[in-house]
């Protein structure tokens, strides 16, 4: 399980980055335009608002994994506690890479739907967002043992048991 979500959430990263690379570029593009959107405020707020979050998730995906990998150099195998942030951090960093892509989708206008690199890489984002590994029942399963409802149980791949 631990490397398919290290690798599911290299995937969705950089997906994000390439999606805030491409807006980006389309708002060069088009800005300066007569009624450009990405000339006004409520974009440049939307693209911060993005970015941070992005960066948020890479950053806790990050510190998630720097502490499985001391607990590995230890000779420890990760406990019940990093097994279950591997699998909510993969959940965050896929809900908020899917959140990234909506706010491309609403500021990239036609490039977000015809063919090219915007359109590729949101359809990938939709198809991705569906993996099993970031499915409600493992978000529920991670509340289940953060909360304490269920402190002695163990994951088995994707169930708490």
């Amino acid at each position: 399980m631990n490397l398919s979500a290290i690798g599911h959430m290299g995937w969705a990263l950089g997906v994000g980055r390439r999606l805030l690379a491409e807006l980006k570029r389309v708002a060069a593009a088009r800005s300066g335009s007569w009624g450009a959107a990405v000339d006004t405020s409520r974009f440049h707020a939307a693209y911060a608002t993005a970015e941070a979050g992005l960066r948020a998730a890479r950053a806790w995906a990050n510190d998630v994994w720097q502490d499985v990998e001391q607990s590995l150099d230890q000779g420890r195998s990760p406990s019940t506690e990093q097994d279950t942030l591997i699998r909510l951090v993969l959940d965050h960093t896929t809900s908020t890479v899917y959140e990234v892509g909506r706010t491309v989708h609403r500021w990239a206008g036609s490039a977000a739907i015809r063919r090219g690199p915007v359109d590729r890489f949101l359809r990938d984002l939709g198809t991705g967002a569906q993996h099993m590994t970031s499915s409600p029942v493992v978000l529920q399963n991670c509340g289940k043992w953060l909360s304490g409802a269920r402190p002695d149980a163990r994951w088995s791949f994707l169930d708490l048991t």
